[in-house]
Order: C-alpha cells, then sequence, then structure tokens
C-alpha cells in the first residue's frame, strides 16, 4: 500500500493523559515520514486505500493519535513490550537508519561524468523484444534408417494435430526429446538474439497464441509455442536523473561495504547527522506505539472466556472457514534406471530420456486397459510398489509435487511422466473429497482464536470512541 501525501502536515493536538508523545510526533509526522510509514510491513494490515484520498490522511493520523493515547494508558497499567516485539523495533530501526543514510549519502558523494557514462548505457539502453515459447522436440539424429526417421517425422505431424495451448505442456512431458520436457517444453521469457537464426527466425514469424510446425531443423523436428510476445521498450533519462541514479548507485556500494561493521557504520551515521534523527524517532514512536496499543487490546481480550454457546456460534457463522481442502486417493508408479542422472550432459539426458520413455510406455498400456497394480508391482521403485502403488488418501497441503499434478487430473486420468530426483512417476488420480467440512470438536481451537479475534475488534472499537469523543 502506498499513500500519496503532499506538502508538511499540520496535525492538531489532542488531549492526552501524557501529551509530550504525541506533540513530539505532531511535529514530526512529515510527507516523507508518512510516505515511508505508509509502506513499511507493519502497514500492511491497514486498509487505507480502500478509502476516498481525501479521507485517507485524516484517517492515518487519527489511528497514529488513538494509538499514541493507548499507549499511554498500556504504559500507565504496566503493560510492556516483549523481547521479540523490542527485537523487531530494533531491527526496523536500522532499517530506516540505511534508507536515511543512503538518501544523505546519495547528496553528498561526488559523481564524476566519467562514472556517469560507465553506468548509464545499462540504465538507457531499450529494453529487448521478448517471447515466451514452448517447445518440443523429436529428435532423429539416432535414427539408424531412413525409415526409422519416416516414423519420427510421422510422430512429429500426428502430434502437431493433437496439440493445443491448454494440453501443450503435458504433450511436452510426454513427447520432447528436448531436456526442458521435464518442465512442459517451458523456454521462459527468452531473447532471440541469443537464439541461432532459424529457431529466431521462425518464433519472430509465429503469431502469438498459435502452434507451428514441426519445422526441419539438422537433428529432428520442432513444434513451437508462442504464448506471449513484449515488444522493445525505449527508456529515456534527463541528465539530472542519470546524476542522481549515479549518486545512488555509489551510496548503495560504500553503504553495504560498511554495514557490518559497527564502528565504521557508527562514525558514518554520526557524520551525517543520523544518531537520534527526529525522523527515526518518530517513526520508531509510532511502531512502539501501534505494538503496545495492540498488545493492550490483545490482553484485554484475554481476560474474557468464551461460552460453549459462543464457540458454537463462531463455528456455524463462520462455516466457510471450516471447509477442508481436497482430499485425494491417489496411486503412483516410479520409473528409474541404474544410471539415472540430473545432469545436464546430453548422454545423461539421453539416459533420462530412456527412463521417460519407459514411463510413457506404461501410461498408454494402462490406457489401453492393462491392470494398474500389476504394473506398478512389477515395474515401480518406490516403496508403495509391495501395495500396487496405493498412496491413499493425500489432504492438501502436502507434498507440492503431488499436490500440483493430482490438482490437474481427473478421476481416473493418469499424469504425464513427471521429472523427480529419482526418476519419472506416473500419478493417478483414483477418487477425491471435496467441500468436507471440519467437524465442530476439531474446529474448537480455531473457533476460540476467531472468537478472542472479534473480541478484540469490539476492544478497540469501544476504546477508539472513547478516544474519538
Amino acid at each position: 500500500m502506498r499513500i500519496i501525501l503532499a506538502g508538511i502536515l499540520l496535525i492538531p493536538a489532542f488531549s492526552f493523559s501524557s501529551e509530550s508523545d504525541w506533540l513530539y510526533l505532531r511535529d514530526r509526522l512529515t510527507t516523507p515520514v508518512l510516505n515511508r510509514i505508509s509502506r513499511a510491513p507493519w502497514m500492511e494490515s491497514r486498509f487505507y486505500s480502500d478509502l476516498p484520498k481525501e479521507r485517507q490522511l485524516s484517517k492515518m493520523l487519527e489511528d497514529f493519535a488513538f494509538e499514541c493515547w493507548l499507549a499511554q494508558k498500556a504504559k500507565s497499567e504496566g503493560f510492556q513490550l516483549s523481547p521479540e516485539e523490542r527485537s523487531w523495533i530494533s531491527a526496523r530501526e536500522k532499517e530506516i537508519e540505511y534508507e536515511l543514510a543512503h538518501k544523505f549519502l546519495s547528496r553528498k558523494v561526488n559523481v564524476s561524468e566519467e562514472y556517469i557514462a560507465r553506468l548509464s548505457p545499462s540504465w538507457t539502453s531499450p529494453l529487448p523484444e521478448k517471447w515466451e515459447v514452448f517447445y518440443i522436440f523429436i529428435d532423429d539424429s539416432g535414427a539408424s534408417s531412413i525409415s526409422e526417421k519416416l516414423e519420427l517425422e510421422k510422430r512429429a505431424l500426428w502430434l502437431k494435430e493433437r496439440l493445443t495451448p491448454e494440453n501443450f505442456q503435458d504433450m511436452a512431458q510426454l513427447w520432447s526429446d528436448s531436456p526442458d520436457s521435464a518442465d512442459g517444453g517451458a523456454l521462459g521469457a527468452i531473447n532471440l538474439d541469443r537464439m541461432g537464426p532459424t529457431f529466431s527466425s521462425q518464433i519472430k514469424k509465429t503469431p502469438v497464441g498459435t502452434i507451428v510446425g514441426p519445422y526441419r531443423t539438422t537433428s529432428g523436428w520442432n513444434i513451437f509455442y508462442v504464448r506471449s510476445h513484449t515488444p522493445s521498450k525505449e527508456r529515456k533519462l534527463s541528465p539530472e536523473k542519470l546524476r542522481e541514479m549515479t549518486a545512488e548507485n555509489l551510496a548503495n556500494m560504500t553503504l553495504q561495504e560498511i554495514f557490518n561493521s559497527s564502528e565504521k557504520w557508527l562514525s558514518l551515521m554520526q557524520e551525517l547527522g543520523i544518531i537520534e534523527h527526529p525522523e527515526i524517532k518518530a517513526e520508531i514512536l509510532v511502531l512502539e506505539n501501534y505494538l503496545l496499543s495492540k498488545g493492550y487490546i490483545r490482553k484485554k481480550a484475554k481476560e474474557q472466556i468464551p461460552t460453549e454457546g459462543q464457540i458454537r456460534q463462531i463455528y456455524a457463522e463462520k462455516a466457510s472457514l471450516f471447509v477442508l481442502p481436497p482430499t485425494r486417493k491417489a496411486r503412483e508408479i516410479l520409473i528409474s534406471s541404474k544410471d539415472w542422472s540430473r545432469g545436464k550432459t546430453r548422454e545423461e539426458w539421453i539416459a533420462r530420456r530412456k527412463v521417460r520413455n519407459m514411463a510413457r510406455d506404461l501410461r498408454e498400456r494402462i490406457m489401453q486397459g492393462e491392470d494398474f497394480s500389476y504394473l506398478a508391482k512389477k515395474h515401480s521403485i518406490s516403496k508403495t510398489a509391495s501395495s500396487g502403488g496405493e498412496l491413499g488418501w493425500i489432504q492438501e497441503p502436502s507434498s507440492f509435487l503431488y499436490d500440483m499434478n493430482l490438482g490437474k487430473l481427473k478421476i481416473g486420468e493418469i499424469s504425464p511422466p513427471i521429472a523427480t530426483d529419482k526418476g519419472y512417476l506416473l500419478l493417478q488420480l483414483v477418487e477425491e473429497k471435496r467441500d468436507q467440512t471440519l467437524p465442530f470438536d476439531e474446529a474448537r481451537e480455531k473457533c476460540v482464536n476467531l472468537w478472542y479475534g472479534e473480541m478484540e475488534s469490539e476492544i478497540r472499537e469501544k476504546l477508539y470512541k472513547t478516544f474519538m469523543d
């Protein structure tokens, strides 16, 4: 969240049991300080951006004033911050020191024209064109006869007829002979200037969103799916901006060199006049007030105990929060070999490709009606082989590999071969349960926490009303 603020803010004084903290803040909550506070991690839970722009600033200041008032109240009752919160405040103080040091040092550092000329090309050169490309390669370099080459050409043509943007990645996992087939043929966002001329010319001729090929190269057949294209973009910066960016770069290099040396860092802070700087003190005071007021409200809420009826009411009213994530029954076959490797040499990829092809053939056999359990017992190297590859019920979140791949499947479907550290994996979705609700006894603790959350909101609202009145 970023809040646009302009000018120096004139903030009215509020009546506190002890006004000193707020009077100090009132004089120092300038635009730069408020801009930095609005970007702080602890401000992310606030929703000022949902308000009209003319109301955002006044609401922020009301909250700061309220928290200052409530922090005084908490202190008067002996409430203190935890060591963890104190540590968090110290870490934030260091972050602000670094930001201010960077700003002040950037203004002081001497920037030569030579250094500007050295750095500016990286900031002013046009951004290159980028293509997001997926790729299937049918390798016929190892074919020993013309008839074998013709069969591979037929495979490439057969694939092209069946490819769609939706199934391209699955088909690449199944059929591509390129090392990136494990990633569904994804080449990522590529700069064609770094690719070969044949590859580049074909991509440039391919309209976005279409699949083209197969194109012949010396080693096989190529099919491309161009998902997106980002044109080149000019970047123009004024001489003043280039000088400013160069100074910031030099300042950052200097700060990084000395940041881990307490002695050098303290010396620089003194030289720049940052020790006990009012901007730092103001922001740290705002943060301390926030933590004190939040902790005080939490303490007041914990002094109350919800009844059984209130807990059950939460369970009924917040029913959507107790819906369990999908639970899936699945089974697997893991295929590997003695020379299995995740290395990047062509020989290692060819060895992996043989394993992938074995997994693909097993998948085809199962889809033609052969028994999954029998083939798992015979070919899988997984510890589940003895039970026919049965994984049982898997509830999200579990292994990312299982969740992601099983989530794509319909009941009875089998995944394309999935590359793992041990071999290629086939997964079959056997059954799926959705929209199950967590029983009340298991949801009780969460209901209690939700009740306390609502109680904290009520207490804060009452205290806020007292303050504003």
